[in-house]
């Protein structure tokens, strides 16, 4: 006959958790925390040419940013100075091409099949970063 087993719920709790305790699990090795010891080792001092040339190379880091970030402000400035006319981009640039257009800088979006026929007709396109899209990124 098998036996029913009625429980209240403190009870029911203890006896899972004390059926559990006995259940053997995997043993557990013992482990160390990685420790830290790099801040026991001296500083080394750098030779009065290291010290020079790492003064140098900032100076020089400092420099390339610089022209980095004029070079950016100058690209999105005469991205800004063009007329974005979207989708009908290839449509436009042959209408300026043939002149039927006035003559203006423009930008749109074009896919690689449009771009591919424009120089085949042997309208010159550049493809231009997102980041440089005014309109896009706001």
């Amino acid at each position: 006959m098998a036996r029913t087993r009625i429980m209240t719920r403190n009870r029911r709790v203890a006896w899972s958790r004390a059926r559990f305790a006995r259940v053997p699990s995997s043993r557990k090795k013992l482990s160390a925390p990685r420790l830290n010891v790099g801040h026991y080792a001296e500083p080394v001092q750098p030779s009065a040419s290291e010290s020079r040339e790492v003064v140098a190379t900032s100076q020089n880091a400092n420099q390339i940013a610089q022209m980095q970030a004029f070079v950016l402000q100058q690209m999105r400035e005469l991205v800004s100075n063009t007329e974005n006319v979207g989708e009908r981009f290839a449509e436009e640039a042959r209408r300026i091409h043939a002149g039927e257009s006035d003559e203006r800088p423009i930008r749109g979006i074009a896919t690689r099949e449009e771009r591919e026929s424009l120089a085949e007709e042997g309208i010159a396109v550049v493809s231009l970063p997102d980041f440089l899209d005014v309109d896009r990124l706001q």
